[in-house]
């Protein structure tokens, strides 16, 4: 056991050398780029809309972790090499697994970070409200991991993968009520919207910033149940892959 931490450790410590020590803009570049929206937003809206933007943006980050970054990266691991190396490596399945998705993770763990201070100054939840709140981001990184893992599968050409990832997460954050209330949109294409798992997130976290804590509990049986869903998907698939 104490084997796998430090390795988990030094994998993590080797993917924060590689997106935090050297690349030192990446974490400003990415607070500035999802301040900006906030910011943008909430003139638009009004400062009652902060907690719509603000709470749209930590289910962006949580989701977009996964599906963005995770498979972009994943993919170019592959291909430059190091994937065998961390491969063969005395790490384990389940350490290289957990390391590469929470060290894939860490500037969307830091923007997050980020902005759970405005968001919790805004909204005040209470204890509950943060335990719910933990639960609902965790599931949500974890759907947009496995779809992100899906994809680099799926797809083994880097640019390809970049557009297609870029292109989902647009069509599943940035179009879905994610940003703003479902409400906003006419009652004939709302269900379309729940197609989506970050729009069932996003009522979830208004919720709770709203209210104090989860109201529609359906809605978090949804994204509990798509992430069991994808979770065997990736199993079989991987199971495939390496037979």
């Amino acid at each position: 056991m104490r084997r796998s931490f430090r390795s988990l450790f030094g994998l993590l410590y080797f993917y924060s050398m590689a997106y935090i020590v050297r690349s030192p803009s990446s974490v400003p570049l990415l607070v500035f780029r999802m301040s900006v929206f906030v910011i943008l937003l909430t003139i638009i809206g009004g400062h009652q809309y902060a907690v719509y933007a603000l709470s749209g943006a930590l289910v962006a980050l949580a989701f977009g972790a996964g599906l963005s970054q995770f498979s972009v990266d994943l993919n170019a691991l592959r291909v430059s090499g190091y994937r065998y190396i961390l491969i063969t490596a005395p790490l384990g399945p389940v350490t290289f697994a957990v390391g590469t998705a929470l060290g894939m993770s860490l500037l969307s763990f830091i923007g997050m970070a980020v902005f759970l201070v405005p968001w919790y100054h805004v909204c005040h939840p209470g204890f509950l409200g943060i335990l719910e709140l933990a639960l609902v981001l965790a599931t949500t990184w974890l759907i947009g991991l496995l779809i992100g893992f899906l994809l680099s599968i799926l797809i083994r050409t880097p640019h390809v993968l970049f557009n297609v990832t870029d292109t989902v997460y647009a069509l599943l954050v940035y179009l879905m009520p994610v940003y703003y209330p479902i409400e906003l949109l006419p009652a004939s294409i709302r269900p379309l919207a729940f197609v989506s798992p970050a729009t069932h997130a996003g009522i979830l976290v208004r919720e709770i910033a709203l209210k104090g804590h989860i109201v529609s509990i359906i809605n978090l049986y949804v994204i509990i149940g798509v992430a069991i869903v994808l979770s065997a998907l990736v199993s079989q698939v991987s199971r495939w892959r390496e037979t």
